[in-house]
């Protein structure tokens, strides 16, 4: 067996270190709001990233064996924020705007829950991913409204 530091096992094995992780991941949903100077953006994804994680840590830690209880809270916080992405939506009479980060919002609560449950791999491969696909889709996006006028 390895000896390995203080600060990795703490990290490997911490509670905190699956906020610290969901924070990050958080904030790198948030970044990109930020950059795309759309709101919600840093502040809020972090946290909520941070408070799914917790209800997930606290749903594994109370429920202990009962997978149906995990499952029941995992749920419930799914539904929860479900309303706070709604509420990022606007309608106006010619458009509807937030869609984008409503589905952002509701997708970070499951990062938060997977790092909480423990499935960090999950958590990062997802939040990567969502990353890469909302740049490909604003350039594909972009290309589609306005490059391909050029060429007709």
């Amino acid at each position: 067996m390895e000896d390995q530091s203080f600060l990795g096992l703490l990290l490997e094995s911490s509670d905190f270190a699956k906020i610290l992780l969901a924070g990050f991941l958080g904030a790198l949903m948030g970044l990109e709001r930020e950059f795309a100077k759309k709101d919600p953006s840093l502040k809020t994804f972090t946290i909520l990233c941070i408070g799914s994680c917790l209800y997930g840590i606290l749903a594994i830690k109370l429920a202990g064996n009962q997978l149906a209880e995990v499952a029941r809270t995992l749920g419930q916080v799914a539904a929860g924020v479900g309303f706070l992405g709604a509420g990022a939506i606007f309608k106006s009479e010619s458009k509807v705007q937030g869609l984008t980060s409503g589905a952002l919002i509701w997708m970070c609560a499951g990062v938060g829950l997977a790092v909480g449950v423990g499935l960090t791999q999950l958590a990062v491969e997802v939040t990567l991913l969502a990353i890469v696909l909302i740049y490909f889709m604003r350039l594909l996006h972009w290309f589609l409204r306005f490059g391909l006028s050029r060429y007709r």
